[in-house]
């Protein structure tokens, strides 16, 4: 046990180093790239984060501001202008530093969080885990390696989730009457994450479906605390609410009210089902040529709503497979590392189909993939599980680490300078997910006499093997 722990603490100083030199090597790459592009003086930006920092101070400019949403180049509502602002004070190519140096916590919070999640659902000293993990930081690496060269704000939004769902974790193993004020704060946490990217919204559909109320009252706080209070005392409820409503009108209506696909390279289900069955441009290759991948070329409209259709059946085959381990029955002992291991399932299955279902999904987004990376590196090394869920679980893992690497430059020496368009266009990200995704759902299955809980309103408890 003792060396489990100071393999663990090695681990532990390995990775903070790692990720602080990872961070100031790519943060002094931007900071150069900023200063050639002043030099040059290209008005072109060459990260997202270059882009926000021009907006923002326009939107925060004495005397009302003179910006408003138009368009989705800045894709978050305003409580993100609460944290761009102290780096838009800065020179330009300081603050690109400054941003990648900030990724350093981020990374290392989330990692934990991941760790912690999964710890309860499996003591890693019961199985082999080092290989299992190994293949998860592998697969990991490259999606935070694209988030911090484009400055985004995923890792930003991963944290607090990651977070939050620690906290629900912890209530839903106490059950509810214990867990309320943790349930709070972890609804709060989730509801940051919400107001940051949107896309964790789909985590107040889960929580209303396992019926835990604390978690569901604390995100419908956290919505209000985050997207209208803490901007509106900061910017003036006025003009929050002029932005709140802008920026609803741009991100979220489209979508809801059409569906409208207008990402045809993304990694999401709506961009690999519209590219294939609609004759649009994915990319222009190096020659200037756009390229087309469709089989089909059919409607729009039918299109769409092939979309919903798919993204449909898979959200009731989730259903189905939580409702399978719903609390059916009372008065049984809880096995806390049951409880816990189920919710880290549960939660991980969750984050990849919001990847999935959203349409602005692209490599950098998949750090939330992270959550069902820890799971099925969990289920690898659990002596716990059957052996051939066991061996599934390590060959999504290398398969997954294998087809995250070509998310990399290595991409242009094996297919050639388009190498990057074509995998990304075929689903690099996808596939692997996918993968995952029918280990956490086997890992999960479970025969209905052992799917039984208290009154609680918690995940399920296990009744004892027979």
């Amino acid at each position: 046990m003792g060396d489990v722990k100071n393999q663990w603490r090695l681990l532990i100083c390995g990775l903070i180093g790692v990720v602080l030199v990872l961070c100031l090597v790519l943060g002094l790459q931007a900071r150069a790239r900023m200063h050639k592009k002043q030099t040059l003086h290209s008005r072109k930006d060459f990260n997202d984060f270059d882009r926000w920092m021009q907006m923002t101070p326009r939107f925060l400019a004495a005397g009302g501001g003179h910006a408003y949403y138009v368009d989705d180049k800045l894709p978050n509502p305003p409580i993100i202008l609460v944290v761009f602002a102290p780096f838009s004070w800065l020179p330009p190519a300081e603050a690109q530093l400054a941003w990648a140096l900030c990724k350093a916590p981020l990374i290392v919070g989330i990692v934990g969080m991941a760790v912690a999640l999964a710890r309860r659902g499996a003591g890693f000293e019961a199985g082999s885990w080092k290989v299992p993990w190994l293949l998860a930081g592998l697969a990991w690496f490259w999606p935070v390696i694209g988030d911090i060269q484009q400055g985004q704000t995923n890792l930003l939004m991963l944290l607090p989730l990651t977070l939050g769902l620690w906290l629900a974790q912890d209530g839903c193993m106490r059950g509810m009457a214990r867990g309320g004020g943790r349930d709070l704060a972890a609804g709060i946490l989730i509801a940051l994450a919400i107001a940051i990217k949107v896309t964790p919204l789909i985590f107040l559909i889960y929580f209303l479906g396992r019926q835990r109320w604390g978690v569901v009252a604390g995100i419908l706080v956290g919505l209000v605390l985050w997207l209208l209070l803490v901007p509106g005392a900061l910017f003036g409820w006025q003009r929050n609410l002029v932005w709140l409503a802008g920026w609803m009108q741009v991100m979220i209506m489209p979508y809801v009210a059409q569906g409208s696909v207008d990402y045809y390279s993304g990694q999401s289900i709506a961009s690999l089902v519209s590219r294939l069955l609609r004759q649009v441009p994915v990319f222009i290759n190096h020659s200037g040529t756009s390229v087309y991948v469709n089989v089909v070329d059919w409607p729009e409209p039918l299109v769409r709503w092939i979309i919903r259709g798919v993204l449909g059946v898979m959200g009731l085959v989730g259903m189905g497979w939580l409702w399978r381990n719903r609390p059916r029955a009372a008065g049984v002992e809880q096995e806390g590392r049951g409880v816990a291991r189920q919710y880290l399932l549960e939660t991980a299955a969750v984050a990849v189909f919001m990847l999935w279902a959203s349409e602005r999904t692209w490599v950098p987004h998949y750090v939330a993939l992270g959550l069902a990376l820890a799971a099925v590196a969990t289920v690898a090394g659990d002596r716990e599980m059957p052996a051939r869920i066991r061996s599934w679980a390590l060959a999504a893992l290398g398969f997954a680490a294998a087809a995250m690497v070509l998310t990399s430059d290595l991409n242009k020496l094996l297919f050639g300078p388009d190498g990057g368009e074509y995998v990304k266009t075929f689903g690099v990200c996808l596939w692997p997910a996918l993968g995952l995704v029918l280990v956490i759902l086997a890992a999960g299955w479970r025969p209905k006499t052992m799917a039984v809980s208290g009154s609680d309103g918690g995940l399920g408890r296990r009744a004892k093997k027979q």
